[in-house]
């Protein structure tokens, strides 16, 4: 289907809805949000409605349709908006582009305004058909090399019947595009029997927060096979929840109060005796409150004020002016308030609770834990559940338990997903049976990628090898790059056990320090951010030159220095009694930083420099070493080729932690005291080093005494050949051969040229 047509409907549809709701003037805020979700339930049942008309079919919720006054009187403007379209429209796609526009009031009058906001808050981006059927495909393919009857014929009744009996769920149905596919495959690789297929829909589960997105479900299964789907199992609740369900689920919903414990279905959930598939894309969301993201629609005023305190204040001061506004705020914040404790108290829920609550990983546990004792879990989540220790434990459960069948790791590149194109997400299946080990595919593009990548088998005790704090899965796209990880992690200690007495840090956070933060200089001690540090460079870009507006901006840029680089100016500036208190644990006078916000898709990942100890805003990560040498020694492994292409192969997401730092395999101190003749000087490994260093910060006065004593005098014409050298003098302490550093540098292509 055409998507400006798309777009061109939903504007249409838009303005249908703010008609309707400028109508009754100015609302309350929670009046508000049901007028806006009765009106796209009503505009979408509707629709549905004249969709199933136009093929000769009765829709299930006819009589609810004709019966509305809504319909009644916009029926002939509906009409208008399919015209000769109405055989290829979409209700998925025109529902996720109105959760993507929001309802504000301008002053005057509501109007649309585009935010993905509330698609945000149901984490709602649907899956592309082709990529949820090959998902499908291979979960339902895992599932009967692991179950399928012995001596049963694929072609026969009773392999039919045993497949039509199934019970297959999605949690978090949506468009329900999973239960679809399902169908699809079935179709596929079973048969295409009506009869069959009718008695497999009698199977399938889906349940969803959004009464809309359970309306689209049955739609798009009933229209897709023209078949009766009154025995469709959908339900409208949160699973997640341990509360016995309420009455009132249809009211919570249409209040968007998704996280209420009278939400729960689990009473229903519980009557099932087990599902033998559970599929699906879940929510990608951290469960917490964001204050200025509510009030951002209800209130700028307030969501605009930066400083938690501030807001506050007006808040508090808002429940004078509009009691029930504040009440809805109110009962809306405790949801998020409570759920914490709600989940904690959920029997199907352990290894998922630790630290922040992410959807993802809550929707997988549960899914593998409602699974009968043969069942199949395949999942689409964050690639964080397989990579990062924040979900270690649900990860090395699975592994431990050896029921984790298989991991396809997809980068956004090609915007799968309306996200950042840097971000990963994984298709993770897992069953109720013992594998000796796991295939993993990573890299993964697109659907073509898909079909093409080679699967390599890991064990648990390789994830130990490279990964021995966390044994997360690496960044791997291929065997050669597993088995140099496997190599390097067996020849070197980590860094954490190389350097065990470094002090990490990340201590200025702007937001929950923004009462002890000004814009002026008087009001402290200037503050360092990510984008003043590249790779030996301390004075990469400035604020200088910049105005008010510029800098203080979301996404805010700052300018590059190229020539006569100066100290670079601070936007912010922290208290200095209130600096003196929370650094009062570091003392050394030389502090390591590199940029914290990174990827692995990058130039270059690690951007390491070192500076006086000063104040860094929470884009830097820092360490100290209290020992010059061990300084200027980690600076050079932190910048070196081969540990940035450990770091590409270690680090989830795009956030360089401390904790990938700790895992990675480095030289010894007393390898770097070995005297070699480099460049026809003879001297340690060491002192060849610290004078290149030396020279990258020549023009730098604030580092200039951790270079002053030098074994020989050092000049080079340019800076990429000095980091060159130092990149040579590292791969000799890795022991690695000049094919292997060419075949590593020949992934920074960005940054090394075939020729370099």
């Amino acid at each position: 289907m055409n998507k400006n047509w798309h777009d061109k409907i939903v504007l249409n549809i838009e303005k249908l809805i703010i008609d309707n709701i400028n109508q009754e003037g100015r609302m309350l805020w929670r009046d508000l949000v049901i007028k806006k979700n009765q009106l796209n339930y009503q505009i979408i049942n509707s629709l549905a409605y004249l969709l199933k008309k136009s093929n000769g079919l009765k829709w299930k919720f006819e009589d609810e349709v004709l019966n509305s006054q809504f319909f009644t009187e916009h029926q002939e403007e509906l009409n208008i908006f399919l015209k000769d379209k109405i055989q290829k429209i979409d209700l998925s796609n025109i529902y996720q582009l109105l959760l993507a526009d929001d309802i504000v009031w301008n002053g005057e009058k509501y109007v649309y305004v585009v935010d993905k906001q509330h698609r945000d808050n149901l984490g709602a981006y649907y899956t592309p058909e082709d990529l949820s059927y090959f998902l499908t495909e291979k979960t339902f393919l895992t599932f009967l090399k692991n179950n399928k009857p012995s001596g049963i014929d694929t072609k026969s009744k009773e392999f039919l019947d045993w497949v039509s009996t199934l019970r297959v769920a999605d949690l978090s149905v949506g468009s329900g595009v999973f239960l679809t596919s399902y169908l699809e495959v079935v179709k596929s690789h079973v048969s295409s029997n009506e009869q069959f297929i009718s008695t497999v829909i009698e199977n399938l589960y889906g349940s969803d927060v959004d009464p809309v997105a359970l309306l689209i479900s049955e739609f798009n299964i009933s229209n897709k096979y023209n078949l009766d789907c009154s025995r469709l199992n959908l339900i409208l609740g949160n699973p997640l929840l341990n509360e016995c369900e309420g009455s009132n689920l249809e009211e919570l919903a249409s209040q968007n109060r998704f996280y209420n414990k009278s939400m729960s279905i689990i009473d229903k959930l519980s009557k099932i005796n087990g599902f033998d598939i559970v599929l699906g894309n879940p929510p990608w969301e951290k469960i917490r409150f964001e204050e200025r993201n509510f009030f951002s629609i209800f209130n700028p005023e307030i969501s605009n004020v930066a400083r938690k305190n501030e807001r506050k204040i007006l808040i508090d001061e808002y429940k004078e002016i509009s009691p029930k506004n504040y009440a809805y705020y109110k009962e809306y914040k405790s949801d998020y308030d409570s759920v914490k404790k709600n989940l904690k108290s959920n029997p199907r829920l352990k290894y998922s609770l630790y630290g922040e609550l992410n959807t993802y990983s809550l929707f997988y546990e549960l899914s593998y834990n409602i699974l009968n004792e043969c069942g199949s879990v395949g999942l689409l989540v964050k690639s964080s559940m397989v990579k990062t220790p924040a979900n270690g434990k649900l990860f090395r459960h699975l592994v431990d338990e050896k029921h984790l069948e298989s991991v396809d790791i997809f980068i956004n590149s090609e915007k799968i997903f309306p996200i950042d194109s840097r971000e990963e997400f994984a298709f993770v299946i897992s069953s109720k049976t013992n594998n000796k080990f796991f295939s993993l595919r990573s890299g993964i593009r697109n659907s073509d990628d898909y079909k093409d990548i080679q699967e390599i088998d890991i064990t648990g005790d390789n994830l130990v090898k490279i990964n021995p704090t966390n044994r997360m899965i690496p960044n791997c796209d291929n065997m050669k790059e597993f088995e140099f990880l496997l190599r390097v992690s067996k020849k070197f200690r980590t860094f954490d056990e190389v350097f065990p007495n470094v002090y990490f840090g990340r201590l200025v956070h702007l937001t929950n320090h923004s009462e002890h933060i000004g814009t002026k200089p008087e009001d402290g001690i200037p503050i360092y951010e990510g984008k003043f540090i590249e790779r030996y460079d301390s004075m990469y870009s400035t604020y200088k030159g910049k105005s008010y507006e510029d800098r203080y901006k979301p996404k805010a840029s700052s300018i590059l220095q190229t020539n006569s680089k100066q100290i670079p100016e601070s936007r912010y500036y922290i208290n200095q009694n209130f600096w003196k208190k929370i650094s009062k644990n570091y003392s050394d006078i030389f502090t390591i930083m590199w940029r914290s916000l990174t990827s692995t898709t990058n130039k270059r990942t690690m951007l390491a420099t070192v500076l006086p100890f000063m104040p860094t805003a929470q884009s830097i990560q820092f360490l100290q070493a209290n020992d010059e040498k061990k300084t200027i020694i980690i600076l050079a492994i932190f910048n070196s080729v081969i540990f940035d292409y450990i770091v590409r192969l270690k680090m989830p997401g795009i956030d360089l932690t401390q904790s990938v730092i700790k895992d990675i395999p480095v030289p010894e101190i007393k390898d770097f005291d070995k005297i070699v003749t480099y460049k026809g000087y003879k001297t340690s490994i060491y002192e060849h080093i610290k004078v290149r260093i030396g020279w990258l910060y020549r023009n730098d006065p604030r580092v200039s005494d951790l270079f002053n004593s030098k074994v020989y005098a050092y000049k080079s014409s340019k800076i990429m050949e000095c980091e060159k050298e130092i990149d040579e003098l590292i791969a000799k302490l890795y022991q690695t051969n000049d094919e292997e550093i060419k075949r590593i540098a020949s992934n920074f292509l960005a940054y090394y040229s075939n020729n370099k």
